[in-house]
């Protein structure tokens, strides 16, 4: 992601702790008032109506674009947190929409470069993926996973799994929060010598550990969890991993292969 990109994402990041923080302190205030049971219906009310007023990051002629593609028997590689690095002949997922960026700044050859045809704004948290079961060859995403929430992180491997063909390829690289934290911070001094940084700067909601990625891909369904290394995956197919950057090293990050 761009550093304008991962700014905002701290910004929108930062906004919804306080609206939730004072849709907490009214909601103890009214329950003080009126009584817990009103308070909670009250609560849910406006939650909905929040809900329904929020604009929808899916545009849907994107959906339907893709479901034409589906049913066309196109070949299905999904790459998720695209940004402006949109590939050719791949399903690139953002949720922000298309930028196209005269000074591309991956190294990626002309020709493997992609375009808008190749580009879907879809937000799987506001509606399930277009693909029919077990019809996805590849997925793959770097610096993705770790923006979602915990929930998110769930529902995403749970959808994943389901459109992933027995055989397909999961391709994970996404920050490691135990060498994240065994490097930056010092524990003897309690809570000044914690570094959030790896949430406040960069805007991660949730950074996984190697055992919680394995524990997690399992229980929803994988067969087998590979770890290995940057550009290692099991799949010839899957591009050039650009991440980490220079950041972090490669020891402070996930490369893995989820198999269905």
């Amino acid at each position: 992601m761009s550093y304008l990109i991962k700014k905002i994402m701290v910004l929108i990041y930062g906004l919804k702790k306080f609206f939730r923080f004072l849709i907490s302190y009214f909601y103890h205030l009214l329950g003080f008032m009126i009584g817990e049971t009103r308070a909670k219906k009250i609560k849910f009310l406006i939650l909905r109506v929040i809900k329904g007023f929020r604009q929808r990051n899916t545009l849907k002629a994107d959906v339907l674009r893709l479901a034409e593609l589906v049913k066309i028997g196109k070949r299905l590689k999904l790459h998720f947190g695209s940004d402006v690095r949109v590939l050719k002949d791949w399903i690139n997922i953002d949720i922000a929409p298309y930028r196209y960026r005269a000074d591309y700044p991956f190294s990626d050859p002309p020709e493997l470069r992609g375009g808008r045809e190749d580009f879907f704004q879809i937000d799987f948290r506001e509606c399930s993926l277009p693909f029919p079961d077990n019809s996805v060859e590849l997925i793959f995403h770097e610096d993705f996973i770790e923006h979602l929430t915990q929930k998110e992180t769930v529902l995403f491997l749970a959808e994943t799994y389901r459109v992933l063909m027995p055989g397909g390829i999961h391709r994970v690289n996404t920050p490691e929060l135990l060498s994240s934290l065994k490097k930056h911070c010092d524990f003897k001094k309690g809570i000044l010598g914690v570094d959030t940084e790896e949430w406040d700067r960069y805007g991660h909601h949730h950074v996984l550990t190697k055992r919680f990625l394995e524990e997690l891909a399992k229980s929803v369904g994988y067969r087998e969890v590979v770890f290995n290394g940057r550009n290692k995956s099991s799949s010839n197919l899957i591009p050039k991993e650009y991440r980490p950057g220079d950041d972090r090293t490669e020891e402070e990050q996930i490369f893995c292969d989820l198999i269905k």
